[in-house]
């Protein structure tokens, strides 16, 4: 009983002028329920946090605290949690970074689009996100491309451990583990210098497809400390 009339206290007075309580936030994909769940936790501003689901108790103390500055209200406040007052900003970006999300797992024509619904009465918003991935594009193909014979000797014999396989999700993740597993394989062979920065991709999408044909190109002016050292 205590946290629902602690959750009822006015809010709107601790609000600026002209400003809106962020209610409520919803991630919605009609194409791939599945999805949503990665994209939660992609949006960059989230409403007061709920006790139990239900009630907003470190709001609610926040709220009976007065303008004064005094020991009590300070303590209110401590205690308590501000009004996450809506900034619509912020919901833009958060369509950015879950379309790029969805892009990054291999949806690269999604989209993201966002409606907000306005209680003016209440002084509150809800936003809304609407996700559409679209097509998942996959990997059709793989080649490696290197100018040095012997370094592109060393990852062909060791492709069976790749993370790439043909039939996978075109996944940025998994193309970033497989540039650090390649740096890792070249310095174990003696090219100390080589980073994950040597490797990079080239993706090529056929027109009306969603098949990706990927060439991985491993960078070759790294110089073996085998071949310094003139070991053989």
């Amino acid at each position: 009983m205590m946290a629902m009339v602690l959750s009822s206290c006015s809010v709107s007075r601790h609000l600026p002028e002209n400003a809106y309580l962020l209610d409520e936030v919803k991630v919605y994909s009609e194409e791939n329920p599945k999805i949503v769940s990665s994209l939660k936790s992609r949006v960059r501003q989230q409403p007061n946090v709920r006790t139990f689901g239900l009630f907003r108790l470190p709001l609610g103390i926040y709220c009976l605290s007065g303008k004064k500055d005094n020991f009590i209200n300070r303590t209110l406040r401590n205690i308590g949690e501000a009004p996450r007052v809506y900034n619509d900003t912020l919901t833009s970006k958060s369509c950015d970074v879950m379309k790029l999300t969805l892009v990054n797992q291999g949806y690269l024509k999604a989209k993201v689009d966002a409606a907000t619904s306005y209680h003016k009465r209440k002084a509150k918003v809800t936003v809304k996100y609407y996700a559409h991935p679209n097509r998942l594009y996959r990997v059709a193909s793989v080649r490696y491309l290197c100018a040095d014979s012997v370094m592109l000797g060393y990852v062909l014999a060791d492709s069976m451990n790749s993370s790439i396989k043909v039939g996978m999700p075109f996944d940025a993740n998994v193309l970033n583990d497989e540039r650090t597993r390649l740096a890792t394989l070249l310095q174990s062979k003696g090219y100390y210098g080589f980073k994950k920065d040597y490797v990079t991709y080239i993706a090529d999408t056929a027109r009306n497809s969603s098949e990706v044909d990927l060439a991985v190109r491993v960078r070759s002016n790294v110089v073996s400390q085998e071949a310094v050292t003139g070991e053989s």
